[in-house]
Parts: structure tokens; C-alpha cells; sequence
């Protein structure tokens, strides 16, 4: 097909002037659409440039439902006694056209939690295959120009990620297949330049955030050490107790992060204790700074008050000017 921005270039051994006329008026090989002829001044040859059928498609993907509750778990996986969160995923497509063939071959492919990329967990697959991507042909023609397909999806169990606040995106993509054959057809078809070959639709995972689906946590965090004074040449092994309350609404992938000052080295956490909490906790080195990093819960539900003692020595005081710093954080 032509569109007003093409531009049709002469083979640099082709005569000068190619372009000097054009016909455009006639449909040379009675497919329904108007060719172009193209001459150059002087010369006996003209160029003949035919038109190919254009296909318009009109695609719809939905999502059902558009809400998923992890603890509905209505949904059979076949070959084992799994049940599973579940949400149809639904395709349709209509084709039209003047003078498109008998039939016509879509290729169109799905993609699930798309937005993971880069080796991020997929949340969901498909129930079927236990795969995060499908690739459908779907054929249309005269008697059957809309057509409508369906999938079940399943939400993988809740330990298996963290990230329950991004919207989970499924996307269609779709193209005519190439390697389809047209019989009758001296030219294969081609989209239309103006048929949107890209969808998206979403849903969430229901949190524990009121009617809204929204959260608004309300974190506190306070600390005390067990000792105020350190000495040059010791040891100086210190616990860090540290408070961290929410009285708002659910907090997911909260953490807790302590940056730890030059002259502190990270132990470990206080287990022995039966009135602070064993937090899982992991020593870091993030853009050259060293953090103790500890999971405060997906979510940290409201009502939560949580005590964990961290323990460090501080030992390289000589050049330590007369206090040392530890920052806190709350990440979320």
C-alpha cells in the first residue's frame, strides 16, 4: 500500500527525470485498489508500482477479574491437586478490508506481567502451559471475520515474590503471518498503517488497604544503643535496639536499613532474647556504603510493632572524630 509519506526512489542506474510523469488513476491488475505509473522524460519505459491489499484489524484484550484476591483460591492447575488464584485473559480480533483475501493468518502473541523484565519474577502464568509468554495463530476470513479467544492465567503462590503493589500487565501483540500463503493473489497483504498492533490491559492484587485498594502506612522508628561510650584499642561490641511500629495501613516490601558508620562492623542479630524479634537481616555494600538490610514484612500490616537488637563492634577509633552515627531508614 501507499501512504502520503512514502517516497518511491529510482535504482541509481534508472534514467534521469524518473518522476517526471504520473498516472495514478487505474487499477491495472483489478485487485481493487489504484496502482501508479511512473516515467522519466524522454525514455519508453514506464515503472508500475501496484497497490497490495490492506487488512484493518480491530483487537480487544480484557482482563476478568481486574482484582485478584490471593486468598480466593477457586482455580484447579491441571496435573495436581494445586489450587490457585486465577483471572481470564480474553482476545478478540475483527478484520476488514476491501478486496483482502479468502482468509487471513494473524500471528499474535502474549505476554504476561510484562513489565518484569530483565530476569524479574513473572507473578503469573499461563494454567495450561506454566509458561509466561503464548504465541497463537489465529485465523480469520469471509464467513468468520471476528473471532475470540480465551485463557486461564494463575497467581503464583505469595512466597514465590515480593512485589505485590505493581499493576500486573499482560500485552498482545499481533502481525500478519508471513509465511501464509494467498491463492489468487499476485501480492500479500499488509496491515493497515493505522491498525494498533500493541494492547495492554491490567490487574492488581488485592491489599489489605480498605475499599480503595490503596495504602497509606503511617511508619515510626526510634533506637537506643547499650552503651554511650567507646574506647580506643577495644572491641566495643554494642547492640543497637531498634523500634519500628506502623500505625497506618498495610506497608509491603517494607525494610529496615541501618547505615553503618566507618568504624562499625555488623555481628549479627540478638537471638537470645525472647522480647526482640529474629528479623532476617543481610549485610550489604551498596555505592560503596555498608547497610544492614532487614525484612519488615510483605505486608507490614497495621498494628505492627516490631523490636530487633542488631549487634556491631567499633574498632578503627583513631582517626574517629568524638561520636559515631549509625542512620536509620524505613524503605517501602
Amino acid at each position: 500500500g501507499l501512504a502520503g509519506a512514502d517516497r518511491l526512489l529510482g535504482s541509481s542506474s534508472g534514467p534521469p527525470g524518473f518522476g517526471f510523469t504520473l498516472r495514478g488513476d487505474g487499477d491495472i491488475d483489478n485487485n481493487q485498489y489504484p496502482d501508479l505509473i511512473v516515467g522519466a522524460f524522454g525514455v519508453d519505459k514506464t515503472v508500475v508500482y501496484r497497490s497490495r491489499p490492506v487488512v484493518s484489524v480491530d483487537a480487544q484484550l480484557v482482563l476478568t477479574p481486574r482484582v485478584l484476591n490471593p486468598d480466593e483460591k477457586t482455580c484447579h492447575l491441571p496435573d495436581s491437586d494445586t489450587m490457585a488464584t486465577c483471572f481470564r485473559v480474553d482476545v478478540c480480533m475483527r478484520i476488514s478490508g476491501m478486496g483482502i483475501p479468502e482468509t487471513v493468518v494473524l500471528q499474535a502473541e502474549l505476554q504476561l506481567d510484562w513489565l518484569k523484565q530483565r530476569g524479574g519474577v513473572k507473578r503469573v502464568l499461563f494454567r495450561d502451559s506454566r509458561l509466561p509468554q503464548l504465541s497463537q495463530s489465529i485465523t480469520l476470513g469471509q464467513q468468520d471475520k471476528h473471532h475470540c479467544l480465551n485463557y486461564t492465567v494463575f497467581l503464583r503462590e505469595e512466597e514465590e515474590f515480593r512485589d505485590k503493589l505493581t499493576p500486573i500487565s499482560v500485552a498482545l501483540n499481533y502481525s500478519l503471518d508471513q509465511s501464509s500463503a494467498y491463492p489468487g493473489l499476485s501480492l500479500r497483504p499488509v496491515l493497515d498503517h493505522y491498525s494498533k498492533t500493541f494492547h495492554q490491559d491490567q490487574a492488581n492484587i488485592l491489599l489489605d488497604c480498605g475499599e480503595d485498594n490503596m495504602c497509606i502506612p503511617d511508619l515510626k522508628l526510634s533506637a537506643v544503643m547499650d552503651r554511650e561510650e567507646l574506647v580506643i584499642g577495644d572491641d566495643n561490641p554494642l547492640m543497637l535496639t531498634i523500634n519500628s511500629a506502623n500505625h497506618g495501613e498495610g506497608a509491603y516490601e517494607a525494610e529496615l536499613h541501618v547505615l553503618l558508620p566507618p568504624e562499625a562492623d555488623y555481628v549479627g542479630v540478638e537471638r537470645r532474647r525472647e522480647d526482640l524479634q529474629r528479623l532476617n537481616c543481610e549485610h550489604r555494600v551498596e555505592n560503596d556504603t555498608r547497610v544492614v538490610v532487614c525484612d519488615l514484612g510483605n505486608p507490614m500490616v497495621a498494628g505492627t510493632n516490631l523490636f530487633v537488637g542488631l549487634r556491631f563492634t567499633v574498632q578503627r577509633l583513631d582517626d574517629a572524630g568524638p561520636h559515631i552515627s549509625f542512620e536509620l531508614q524505613i524503605h517501602r
